[in-house]
């Protein structure tokens, strides 16, 4: 059984996390995808791009969170315990679920006011 087989706790608390995090990234890529149907339904020339960057960024924002789950997972299982990985994979999740959102909404703004 390799390292990151063998769970840290019996609650799996840091794996439910992670997929939490899967999930949360999945359902921002399909509503991405959506919104951007949506848009270019109603004739948005610049949809597809928009899905295009979003879908980049969600990729991005998967690879590093599980990244940042294998050191945490490996900190956890060391013997003896190794100090854990600072939250800047988490601050860049806040930053960049924060800025996709206020980009949808002012796309969608621009959009609605052009019309």
């Amino acid at each position: 059984m390799s390292a990151l087989e063998r769970p840290f706790d019996p609650g799996l608390q840091p794996e439910r996390t992670a997929l939490a995090w899967q999930r949360t990234g999945l359902s921002i890529a399909l509503a991405l995808l959506v919104g951007a149907r949506l848009v270019a339904h109603l004739g948005a020339a610049w949809a597809p791009a928009l899905a295009a960057a979003g879908i980049i960024v969600i990729t991005v924002l998967l690879t590093i969170g599980h990244r940042r789950y294998a050191r945490v997972h490996r900190a956890l299982t060391a013997e003896p315990p190794q100090k854990l990985p600072g939250a800047a994979a988490l601050l860049s999740w806040v930053i960049a679920t924060t800025a996709l959102g206020c980009l949808g909404a002012i796309a969608i703004g621009i959009y609605i006011v052009t019309r």
